[in-house]
């Protein structure tokens, strides 16, 4: 009965989906609340559970209170940053480049300049 090329007119679409074995599995509506939905409410309900266990002390914040950093951590955070690379990088090409040593490759030209 679908044999001729054509655009398809409502009935014909009707008893596509009526006769059809994935109509049932497929031509359902589903509500489905996103993946961001589903973990803001978690972390709202992590948020009051904490709130609530939390004892109600008042807090005071001073700068006694916090933990020095370490001057080894601040260390190895200075030496990760991309400055100190860029800097280590060109510091190490002007040592190079005092003693002769290139330290990247560039292309010749493969055309010659002719000699008048």
């Amino acid at each position: 009965p679908f044999s001729r090329m054509d655009v398809l007119n409502e009935k014909e679409i009707n008893d596509i989906l009526r006769f059809s074995n994935l109509n049932g599995k497929y031509n359902q509506e589903i509500d489905r609340r996103s993946a961001h939905e589903i973990l803001v409410d978690r972390i709202n309900a992590a948020a009051e559970q904490k709130e609530e266990a939390a004892p109600k002390t008042p807090s005071r914040s001073s700068r006694a209170d916090w933990p020095e950093p370490s001057a080894q951590a601040s260390f190895e955070k200075i030496m990760k940053s991309p400055l100190a690379n860029t800097i280590a990088r060109e510091l190490t090409r002007g040592i190079l480049g005092v003693f002769g040593i290139s330290t990247t490759s560039r292309r010749r030209s493969t055309t010659r300049r002719r000699r008048r």
